[in-house]
């Protein structure tokens, strides 16, 4: 049976701005995903007949947080709704122009380069079958291989400590689960971890005997789990709660953990013990996503919430101290996705167009329903 890409509803009521994310098959999309923040745009509009300004802000906030989760979770199909509030104000038009200026980014790639550096793992878009599947792109070579070969979604590629296998999402019975395959034997993929709910690769740990990985399913926003690579093994909960977790990185000593977490509101980067419930320690200032490791240890890169590639020294050990993170270098565009080689001086970098796809706001989509069918 066909299987749905996950598609975005984002939908800006009187009261609430609210993105919930489906996957799942066609008939039968299953939610994954489920934020709501209270922006409050019908707020004295029977009085003045206008959204004001303050719950406008929230919704554009709210609105610019949630592209940031769209990218970070690879959605690619979005559909923003509004209902009365913004079609009864006489304002309605100018917040409808500010939140088409948002735009969204279509989430291609994944690249992540192999252990060695000599070769690039990455999905790449089908445009014939509407799903992506995963390559391995030798560097020196100049040479691709396609690995997996079906007509099932792939993605988000992890390489194995040793470069010998890749870990990856893939939707072949239903939300996706989790998926091991030969680097170099296409078409040899395995079932690795299912249940309910979306997981996704994130990191495999420098000893190759723990895969951490993020779920989301429909109780919570995202959490962290961790993942003993061997047979029959069971995932332990590292970070689980009402926020949102995700983005995990393995420190090169593989006793730490960097992730993305909004538990302050924004996405900021934390790092963590990998081991029992040591104290997270933030790292980013203003905001911060995809964070990466220099292979000594010693600096932790993350992207700012301006496509800025930013830099923070790290003083490794079990309890890891961060420095005062600076500008690495300035972007064009924006950051969809970037890795870091060994030694922290070459980056594959992923950028966005400089001119996004603009959101479409339905905004009368009751009358372009039509009338209910009679039962």
């Amino acid at each position: 049976m066909p299987q749905r890409q996950p598609v975005g509803i984002i939908d800006i009521g009187s009261n609430s701005v609210r993105l919930v994310i489906y996957s799942g098959r066609h008939r039968a999309p299953s939610p994954i995903f489920n934020e709501k923040v209270m922006a409050g745009l019908g707020t004295a509009l029977r009085e003045t007949g206008r959204l004001n300004d303050s719950s406008q802000k929230r919704a554009l906030a709210a609105l610019e947080r949630y592209r940031l989760l769209l990218k970070h979770m690879r959605v690619r199909q979005v559909q923003v709704v509004a209902t009365a509030a913004v079609r009864d104000a006489r304002n309605g038009a100018q917040f409808v122009r500010e939140v088409e200026k948002i735009g969204l980014d279509g989430i291609v790639g994944a690249a992540r380069l192999s252990p060695d550096g000599r070769a690039v793992a990455a999905y790449v878009w089908d445009e014939k079958f509407g799903t992506n599947d995963v390559w391995v792109h030798d560097l020196s070579r100049r040479l691709s291989l396609r690995l997996t070969l079906g007509v099932d979604d792939e993605q988000t590629p992890v390489w194995s400590a040793d470069g010998a296998r890749i870990f990856f999402r893939g939707d072949q019975f239903g939300p996706p689960d989790l998926w091991t395959i030969p680097s170099s034997s296409p078409g040899r993929e395995s079932l690795l971890f299912r249940r309910n709910g979306v997981q996704h690769p994130d990191d495999v740990s420098p000893d190759g005997r723990f895969l951490v990985f993020t779920e989301w399913s429909r109780k919570t926003n995202g959490d962290l789990w961790l993942l003993p690579l061997a047979e029959g093994a069971q995932p332990t909960p590292l970070e689980q709660g009402p926020y949102y977790e995700a983005g995990a990185r393995f420190s090169p000593d593989g006793h730490s953990l960097a992730y993305v977490s909004g538990e302050a509101g924004t996405l900021e980067i934390y790092v963590r013990p990998l081991e029992g419930s040591g104290e997270r320690i933030r790292v980013s200032a203003t905001g911060g996503r995809m964070p990466r490791w220099r292979r000594d240890g010693k600096e932790l890169f993350y992207v700012a919430p301006n496509g800025d590639l930013m830099a923070t020294p790290i003083r490794p050990g079990t309890r890891p101290e961060p420095g005062n993170p600076s500008v690495l270098f300035r972007l064009e565009g924006d950051v969809r996705d970037y890795d870091v080689d060994a030694a922290g001086q070459r980056f594959l970098v992923d950028l966005a167009p400089t001119e996004r796809a603009p959101i479409g706001v339905i905004v009368n989509w009751p009358a372009l329903a039509g009338p209910a069918s009679a039962p």
